[in-house]
């Protein structure tokens, strides 16, 4: 005796009972798209998506509790042969940076001017770096670096001699999102930046373009980077970079 399949029989019934079968399918498809909802998305967390010692990085850097905010750079340049030490070049910093400081979810203001600051101006002074934290999840950022934009195109405005700029994550990100919108051309960013900027061996040295440091090396460029007393948030970092040196 021939034995058919179970697909076989069941596309027979189907056929046989054709209005039974696609309301049955109609139940089963809405039954299964409820239950989907109520479990909902289950997404991978954005540490978890690499692999190898990039991975166990990322996982690090997410479990040090890190502040969730955005880091900005603000370059005051002079155009002709302005310095550092001229008075219209404070001027023009000291101005900048009360702008700033009138804008809200901006925090953390580190002025060039200050000694201990002193390596955030180039080394022959035309070039002054104004850092500062602008605080805000990943989506409060995309409205709230608007803000701190205008403040420095005004202070832009006002000193017509210096070229005043911002650029950071935040305000990276908008760039990318306004290129990305502009239809019927090309576009493209020009971004004022130092490759390696606050680590002595990689600043503006090549051969570190898309190079992993070593846990020594990460070490060592978050110390330079953060300076003394390193906050609270560099201890567990380093320390797991240090283990991850031993293995």
């Amino acid at each position: 005796m021939d034995r058919t399949s179970i697909s076989s029989r069941a596309a027979r019934w189907a056929a046989d009972h054709r209005r039974a079968a696609i309301l049955g399918w109609i139940a089963f498809v809405a039954v299964a798209f409820l239950i989907g909802g109520a479990v909902g998305t289950q997404t991978i967390a954005d540490e978890d998506l690499g692999n190898g010692d990039s991975r166990k990085a990322e996982q690090i850097i997410a479990d040090a509790g890190f502040p969730d905010d955005d880091s900005e750079s603000v370059m005051v340049q002079g155009r002709n042969d302005q310095a550092a030490g001229d008075a219209e070049f404070r001027a023009a910093v000291r101005d900048t940076e009360q702008r700033l400081a009138q804008v809200a979810h901006v925090t953390e203001i580190q002025s060039p001017l200050k000694t201990k600051n002193s390596g955030q101006l180039s080394a022959d002074g035309s070039s002054a770096l104004i850092q500062f934290e602008l605080r805000g999840t990943d989506e409060q950022m995309v409205e709230r670096v608007e803000a701190p934009l205008a403040a420095v195109a005004e202070a832009q405005k006002a000193h017509p001699e210096f070229r005043i700029e911002q650029f950071g994550e935040a305000s990276a990100d908008k760039a990318l999102d306004q290129a990305e919108a502009t239809k019927g051309g090309p576009t493209f960013i020009v971004a004022h930046t130092v490759k390696g900027k606050g680590v002595s061996f990689m600043e503006n040295d090549p051969e570190w373009h898309g190079k992993a440091p070593k846990p020594e090396e990460a070490v060592r460029a978050i110390r330079e980077v953060v300076g003394t007393p390193e906050p609270a948030w560099a201890a567990p970092v380093i320390a797991e970079l240090i283990a991850l040196g031993k293995k």
